[in-house]
Parts: structure tokens; C-alpha cells; sequence
């Protein structure tokens, strides 16, 4: 599911950037955080997920078994 869900949220993103002129919604900070979900899951096998609202803040999609260790990670 949290495949599913970077997915779409790429997918809008990358739409705004085909527009013209295009739109930058994500900043370094966006593509940081993207970074470290695709690190976590790539060593754990409960996977996290990334979204955006309209813009470049970040919303982390965590089951409850790995909350402490994603907290731990971005603290």
C-alpha cells in the first residue's frame, strides 16, 4: 500500500512539473524526507509512506509497530 500511495503522490508532482511554466511544489527539505522513506524501507520490512499536501510539507503514512523507530530516525 505505501507503494501505492508514493505513487500517486509522485504523480501529481510530476504533472506540475509538466506544466508551463512549471511548478516547483517540493523543495530540498521534500526530496530529503522522500530520501529517508525510500531508505527506511528499503532495510525494514514494514514500509512507511510519503505524501504532500499542495505544496512541500510532508506527511508520513507509519504503521504503529515502527513509529519509534521512524521517530528515532528523523529526530
Amino acid at each position: 500500500m505505501s507503494e501505492v500511495i508514493m505513487r500517486d503522490s509522485n504523480n501529481f508532482h510530476s504533472i506540475c512539473l509538466d506544466t508551463y511554466p512549471p511548478i516547483f511544489y517540493l523543495d530540498d527539505f521534500s526530496r530529503e524526507v522522500m530520501e529517508l522513506v525510500h531508505q527506511f524501507n528499503s532495510l525494514s520490512e514494514i514500509h512507511i509512506a510519503y505524501t504532500f499536501d499542495a505544496g512541500p510539507h510532508a506527511f508520513l503514512i507509519i504503521p504503529k509497530s515502527v513509529e519509534k523507530d521512524v521517530f528515532s530516525l528523523v529526530l
